[in-house]
Formats: C-alpha cells, structure tokens, sequence
C-alpha cells in the first residue's frame, strides 16, 4: 500500500508542529500492546456532556456518501496529498464496504459526529481512517469513540496498528497516550531527488 493511500485521522495541519510541510517524508506505524491500559485522549479534553449517549452502528454501503464527504474533509484537514473528488471517494468508500472494509458510524443521538474506517486480518486489525467532525473536536468525542472501538467493536485477541504523518506530533502523542507504541518508520523518495542523490554519492 502506498503512503497516499493512508490517511489519517482527525488532527489538522493548523495543529502540526512549526517546521512540518506536506512533503515531510514517511508514515510512523503505531502499534497497540494488549496489556496496555486505556488512557486520555487527548490531552487536555473538554469534558463530555454526560447527558448526551454516543451511539455507534456498522456502516452499509448505503452509508457510502456520508463516509466518502467525511473522507473528503479528513484530507482537507490533514493536508494529505490524495487528490481524489468526493464522488471518487464515494465510489471507492462504497467498493471497501463491499469487500473486506468494515466502518463504524457514531452519532450523539441528533447527527454524526465521527466514523472509523479499518480492516481486519488473521492476526491484526488496521486502522485506516480515523475522523471526528470539525465542530465536535476538543469535546472528547474522539476519545470516546476509541473507547466504544475497543471495548465493543474490535476484537480483544488481536494487535491494532494505525499509520500517523510523521510530522503529525499531536497525533502520533495521542496514539501513543492511547496505549499505542512505535513500531515502523516507513521512508520514500521523489523522482526528481533520485538523480541528484546519485550525483551526490558517484
């Protein structure tokens, strides 16, 4: 899988540390440890209105619209490089629903307010998008729906792996204060520094 192909989650370019652009290189993987116990989300979160319950449901292909306009946010809002249209993104939301992607839908009772998208294999289950719409961010919505993803939908016998920006420290600290842990650095090369890199060591 290429490095476009993975976007992430819910932290936005304004959130990125100073120095990050978009062309910082490579994905940092993260992975979970069973024995690791829950903790913060983010943070510093606001507090949650108790009196509000969020309701999670597994997602159809009918859900396809909804999920591919989020997924049109999520890369506007991390800066991702993925140049595809919503429709486009409708069309390939709708073809993962059909094969082997499962996404989760959460709602506060009135509107959605987050989805995650992630597949699972023998051994492990990926995370491949993670979002939390832009006026519920800071409330410490996302964490609960992390909370709900572990405790009621993902399995307890299997190793959760999420990809992260590497200039994404806000969010590689989130995951990491989730109980993830480091684990893959993956590193890549444009074609135009390819020939001067050859120059460089000749």
């Amino acid at each position: 899988m290429s490095a476009e192909q993975r976007p992430w989650a819910i932290w936005t370019r304004q959130n990125a540390p100073k120095g990050a652009t978009d062309s910082s290189p490579g994905f940092l993987t993260l992975g979970r440890k069973r024995d690791t116990p829950e903790v913060a989300f983010e943070a510093r979160p606001k507090p949650i209105n108790c009196a509000t319950k969020m309701k999670h449901r597994l997602a159809t292909r009918n859900d396809a619209q909804l999920l591919g306009e989020l997924n049109h946010q999520l890369i506007q809002d991390e800066g991702h490089r993925n140049g595809m249209t919503i429709p486009q993104l409708v069309d390939r939301m709708r073809a993962w629903l059909d094969t082997d992607y499962q996404a989760s839908i959460f709602t506060d009772g009135t509107s959605v307010v987050a989805y995650a998208l992630y597949w699972e294999e023998k051994d492990y289950l990926y995370l491949r998008q993670f979002f939390v719409r832009r006026d519920r961010r800071g409330s410490g919505v996302g964490r609960e729906c992390v909370r709900i993803l572990f405790s009621e939908v993902w399995p307890k016998d299997k190793r959760i792996t999420v990809d992260v920006l590497c200039w994404n420290q806000a969010g590689i600290a989130f995951w990491r204060a989730m109980g993830f842990t480091d684990y893959c650095l993956n590193l890549e090369i444009y074609p135009d520094l390819k020939s001067k890199t050859s120059k460089a060591v000749s």
